[in-house]
C-alpha cells in the first residue's frame, strides 16, 4: 500500500515539475513575441503524457480509485468525478497534440486560442493533481489494508518512467535537460514545484 501511494505521489511531484516547464515556455512566447514555442518540446511532453500518465500512472489510479469506491467512503463524488476526469484530459491531450502537429507541419504558429486551451490544460491537470493528493490519497490508507492492495492487479507495474528515471529514453532527453534548467530557473525566481 505504502508504496504505491509513494510511487502516486512521487509521480505527482515528477508531473508537477512538467507542467511547470510547458507553462514557463508557453510564458515566455506569450509574453515575447521575437520568441518561437518549441513544437518539439510541446509535442515531447504530450507524448510522455501519453507514454506514462495516461498509460501507467492514470490505469493504476482508476484500479485503486475504484476499489475506494467499493467501500462506500464519503469522498465517493470526488473519486468517481476524478475517474471522469482521466478521460476527458486523456482526450485533450489527443486534441492538443494533434492541433500542436497540425501547427508545425503548416509552419504556423500557434493560434491564441491554442495557447489559451494549453493553459486550461495545464491548469486542469494541476487542479486534478491536486484534488487526488489532498482528497483521496490520505484516505486511502484508512479504508485499505495492505493485503486488499496484494489483491489489487496494476497493469505495467514494473514500467520506468521514460523521462525521470534512470533509464532516460532518448527520446526525452532534451525534455528532460529543459526540466532541470526550468527548475534551475524558477529556483532562482523563488518559485518552485518540486
Amino acid at each position: 500500500m505504502a508504496s504505491l501511494l509513494n510511487q502516486l505521489n512521487h509521480d505527482h511531484r515528477r508531473f508537477m515539475r512538467l507542467f511547470a516547464c510547458l507553462k514557463f515556455q508557453l510564458n515566455l512566447y506569450r509574453n515575447d513575441d521575437r520568441v518561437s514555442p518549441d513544437f518539439k518540446l510541446i509535442l515531447n511532453v504530450l507524448d510522455y503524457i501519453q507514454a506514462y500518465p495516461e498509460y501507467y500512472h492514470h490505469p493504476a489510479e482508476d484500479i485503486l480509485f475504484v476499489h475506494l469506491l467499493g467501500c462506500d467512503i464519503p469522498q465517493s463524488a470526488t473519486i468517481e468525478k476524478l475517474l471522469l476526469e482521466h478521460q476527458e484530459l486523456e482526450s485533450t491531450t489527443v486534441e492538443l497534440k494533434s492541433a500542436y502537429s497540425s501547427s508545425n507541419e503548416n509552419g504556423l504558429l500557434p493560434s491564441e486560442q491554442l495557447l489559451d486551451s494549453t493553459f486550461d490544460y495545464i491548469d486542469r491537470q494541476i487542479s486534478h493533481l491536486n484534488t487526488e493528493r489532498n482528497a483521496v490519497y490520505p484516505i486511502a490508507g484508512i479504508y485499505l489494508c495492505s493485503a486488499d492492495i496484494e489483491r489489487l492487479q496494476y497493469p505495467c507495474a514494473t514500467m520506468e518512467d521514460p523521462l525521470f528515471d534512470a533509464i532516460l529514453d532518448a527520446k526525452f532527453n532534451t525534455l528532460f535537460q529543459t526540466i532541470i534548467a526550468t527548475d534551475k530557473l524558477t529556483r532562482e525566481d523563488g518559485f518552485s514545484f518540486i
